[in-house]
């Protein structure tokens, strides 16, 4: 257990040695004082009143009430501060305890009255801190409901209204009921896609999934998903460049869950990247981090955008939607999940080019 010498037993314990030594100097020098009036004046009244004052109470008694008097006018002067201070601390309280969480008491001497604050104001800033993760985890909430409620109604109605055509539109003929059926499969898609995306966005963000690590390679991984990727690539005109200058690029991370980070880094590349016909996967590394890009030439995003591509339901271009198909919670995915392993993700964008990239911590080669 740590002395501190600061403490207020400590101070008391000064306080009361402080004393007895004043008071034996006091002492003292009462005695020598005796003594200097004697060999002036031995008849004088001064004289017998202190001899008698010394044969009558004592000298120790004498000492222990002049140590008494001065131990009690020392912490009557110097408590004064102490008893200011915790007054100070109670009023403090009182506010924070009306829902004052801004205030913060001044520090002070490193006694049990300073720790005592410290912790206050401790205590004060981490429940304001939780406080305001309460309310974010509220906002977030409500941004969540109002986000599924509008991300769904719109493939719902679609597939209500055509389903609603195919039972009422007696005078449509086969082709034209066939249509109706087709998109409304299409909308019904679109919806069953959008309900797998806010589950395993609930999933990675909430908590819930365990990353299960084991020794990939990310250039194998990278090359064999680019190859997945080709029909949808030639579909749209597109193919792909993997730029991988070293043999391997190995580290520890969930093979499915990076997999699903670049599944949909690529399929946003597909989807934005179409006039330039072409997606490039560059990777390096230096000491620490393997570094993945995935790079498409499509129109720019606007710089004002970028801070908040991986914000969930965010969109650059909302009335984008409708033709995408896309929920506004890829990206979010990608980061969580990025996240979980430790890893940055970040985007730029110029005239040029629209970069993503993936910083994830190197693994050791057996």
């Amino acid at each position: 257990m740590s002395v501190k010498i600061f403490s207020l037993r400590w101070k008391i314990i000064a306080l009361f040695g402080v004393s007895l030594i004043l008071s034996l100097a006091s002492v003292a020098g009462l005695v020598q004082l005796i003594h200097q009036i004697g060999i002036q004046n031995r008849s004088g009244s001064l004289y017998l009143f202190l001899k008698r004052l010394q044969a009558g109470i004592g000298i120790l008694p004498l000492s222990a009430v002049a140590g008494l008097a001065f131990f009690i006018l020392f912490v009557f002067f110097l408590s004064r501060g102490s008893l200011r201070y915790l007054e100070k601390i109670s009023h403090s309280l009182q506010q924070i305890s009306l829902g004052r969480l801004d205030i913060e008491i001044p520090p002070r001497s490193p006694d049990e009255l300073g720790e005592l604050a410290g912790n206050i104001n401790r205590m004060t800033a981490r429940l304001k801190a939780s406080l305001e993760e309460e309310r974010n985890a509220e906002r977030s909430k409500n941004d969540l409901i109002a986000g599924v409620s509008h991300d769904l109604r719109t493939p719902l109605t679609s597939v209500l209204g055509y389903l609603e055509l195919l039972g009422k539109d007696s005078t449509a003929g086969p082709a034209e009921r066939q249509r109706y059926a087709d998109v409304a499969f299409q909308k019904a898609k679109q919806l069953q896609k959008l309900i797998d995306h806010l589950f395993e966005y609930t999933k990675v963000s909430g908590g819930a999934l365990q990353i299960r690590p084991a020794r990939i390679d990310v250039k194998a991984l990278l090359g064999q998903l680019a190859e997945e990727f080709v029909p949808v690539l030639q579909a749209e005109g597109m193919e792909y460049q993997l730029i991988a200058p070293e043999e391997r690029y190995v580290l520890m991370a969930d093979g499915d869950l990076i997999v699903r980070v670049f599944e949909n880094l690529l399929s946003n590349a597909v989807r934005y990247g179409r006039r330039g016909r072409i997606v490039k996967l560059i990777l390096s590394r230096d000491a620490d981090w393997t570094i993945a890009e995935v790079v498409n030439f499509g129109d720019p995003i606007p710089a004002e955008a970028l801070p908040h591509l991986f914000d969930r339901f965010y969109r650059v271009d909302a009335s984008r939607t409708e033709k995408t198909g896309g929920a506004g919670l890829g990206l979010a995915i990608a980061k969580s999940i990025v996240d979980l392993h430790g890893g940055e993700i970040s985007a730029r964008s110029d005239d040029t080019r629209t970069v993503f990239q993936v910083k994830l911590k190197n693994g050791k080669e057996s």
